[in-house]
């Protein structure tokens, strides 16, 4: 029968290549069906490409199964106009994926969540939690297999749960039963995937303490780098790392300490390097070494002391020392810097987001003030302290800023002396729209397109969003 179709289909292609009617050597059912219609061929092509598409569709190589509907997730999809928002940030102006997961984060701190026909997530690694029953789903789980009715994670229920359900599960469990987690982590984290094994043991971030140097001590030697590295993290984290003296040594000899002058304390300066191989050494021993050897290794009581002492004379070391503190000190540590950030210009996005990654919500939102009066027109360093703060800045902290009247500045050239500054400009507009609260949304849309942008103009599309994204009551 697929033979007799082909061929079917291969003589009204030869009469319609030379020009001719194919009305004749259709099926007589086809004919029958054409020979009435206004324009025969047309209906005919009509039936020949619906032939093509379904009646020669390939057979599965093995039976097919019914896939699980898409699960109702726990918040709610946007009001319309929001939505229409973001089908053209995703379908018209194509806005990057990492600019998505960022758009998908501002609708989550608002209390929604992007509806499946607007956009469906390619990847739910860097989503929020929320997202976790979508993940699951991409997986093709069996429906009977789910968990949205398990409360809680527990060994007799382990594989039950989806590798970003558990990790959620997980960590709810940590901030709730630390001990619990702890233990069901140490009995089923060897039998997973490298991937999945990393991801586990991630969420001891959560509380972490020296109860758990046991626990990490256990895969410190795992076959997996990735978890290596991260133990090792950890263990630093909780003072448990004995590094080699000599290289302490050697790395405190890069650093000068004196007293100062009353009320006290030290102050603790980079020594000037003259080549390119003791800049070499002394960042190679930074990225090995932990933040406490580096605090024994200057002969310092605490880490407080180096901290509070520490002198932004040479930014490559200062960029150093916020890797350390943000990969290996202690949470405090990290808090202390990070209060410290008004006086450590020059310093890699990539250092502080490694920093601000260590604080929590209320840490963050005491440190913005003070970002953003030091940022730059592109909000890049606002945006990092803010990731979970999203959508909450008021005009008022915004409206007086330097970075924003050099935005606005950008905003009012030429086209032909705008151009240079385009990408600057484009980026400090989608990082306002990630940053402000709805009000303050809707007023720097009034100020920009007052300035000289159209309201069409693209780089407002973030920003017209937040506008029509009103917070979601979360109690309701």
């Amino acid at each position: 029968m697929q033979n007799d179709l082909l061929n079917t289909l291969d003589a009204l292609k030869g009469q319609w290549m030379i020009g001719g009617s194919a009305l004749e050597k259709a099926p007589a059912t086809w004919r029958a069906a054409a020979q009435d219609d206004p324009h025969p061929d047309l209906a005919l092509l009509a039936f020949a490409g619906q032939a093509m598409q379904f009646a020669l569709r390939a057979k599965p190589s093995s039976e097919l199964e019914a896939m699980p509907p898409l699960p109702r997730l726990n918040l709610p999809t946007p009001p319309q106009p929001a939505r229409e928002q973001i089908r053209n940030l995703v379908r018209v102006i194509k806005i990057a994926e990492s600019q998505i997961v960022a758009m998908i984060h501002l609708l989550a701190a608002r209390g929604y969540v992007v509806h499946p026909t607007d956009y469906m997530p390619k990847s739910f690694q860097h989503l929020p939690d929320v997202y976790a029953p979508w993940s699951a789903w991409q997986l093709a789980e069996e429906a009977s297999n789910r968990t949205g009715h398990v409360d809680k994670i527990t060994v007799e229920n382990w594989g039950q749960w989806m590798p970003a359900e558990r990790r959620a599960a997980l960590l709810l469990l940590r901030r709730t039963q630390p001990e619990e987690a702890r233990q069901l982590i140490a009995e089923q984290a060897t039998l997973l995937p490298a991937d999945e094994r990393l991801k586990v043991i991630e969420s001891l971030d959560e509380s972490l303490s020296t109860e758990d140097q046991s626990l990490l001590e256990g895969f410190a030697k795992d076959r997996s780098g990735k978890v290596r590295e991260l133990v090792a993290r950890y263990l630093a984290r909780i003072g448990a790392v004995q590094d080699e003296e000599l290289e302490i040594a050697e790395f405190a000899d890069f650093f000068s300490v004196s007293k100062k002058a009353p009320p006290g304390g030290y102050k603790i300066t980079a020594n000037r390097l003259k080549t390119k191989a003791q800049r070499k050494r002394r960042g190679e021993l930074a990225a090995k070494l932990s933040f406490l050897s580096l605090v024994q290794g200057l002969n310092l009581t605490n880490e407080n002391e180096l901290l509070i002492g520490w002198e932004h004379v040479d930014a490559e070391a200062s960029d150093a020392l916020v890797r350390m503190v943000a990969t290996t000190a202690s949470q405090q540590a990290a808090a202390t810097l990070a209060s410290r950030i008004s006086s450590l210009e020059g310093i890699s996005a990539e250092a502080f987001q490694l920093l601000f990654d260590r604080l929590g919500k209320e840490s963050r939102r005491d440190l913005l003030p003070i970002v953003l009066k030091n940022d730059d027109a592109s909000f890049s360093a606002a945006v990092v302290c803010a990731q979970g703060l999203w959508g909450e800045i008021r005009f008022d902290q915004i409206g007086s800023l330097h970075a924003l009247q050099e935005l606005k500045k950008m905003a009012g050239e030429t086209d032909s002396k705008r151009t240079v500054r385009q990408e600057t400009l484009r980026s400090g507009l989608f990082s306002l729209g990630l940053l402000a609260d709805q009000a303050a949304a809707t007023e720097l849309l009034k100020l920009f397109t007052n300035t000289n942008l159209f309201a069409s103009d693209p780089m407002l599309g973030l920003l017209k969003l937040n506008a029509c994204l009103p917070q979601e009551s979360l109690s309701d």
